[in-house]
C-alpha cells in the first residue's frame, strides 16, 4: 500500500486552504485563512506547511 500525500492549494478568493488527497483527487479538508491566502510553503520532508 502506498502512502497517502496530500497537496494544499490556497484559494484566495474565499480566504481558505484546501487540502486534497492525492490518491483520490478529492478535497479531505477546507482550512480556514486570514484575507486573501496566496500560497503554501512546505518543508522539504512534507512535515510542516506555512500558508501565505
Amino acid at each position: 500500500m502506498r502512502p497517502r500525500t496530500f497537496e494544499r492549494v490556497a484559494n484566495e478568493v474565499d480566504n481558505n486552504v484546501s487540502v486534497i488527497d492525492t490518491a483520490t483527487n478529492m478535497v479531505v479538508a477546507t482550512v480556514p485563512m486570514g484575507d486573501d491566502p496566496r500560497g503554501v510553503a512546505v518543508t522539504p520532508d512534507g512535515k510542516e506547511t506555512c500558508h501565505l
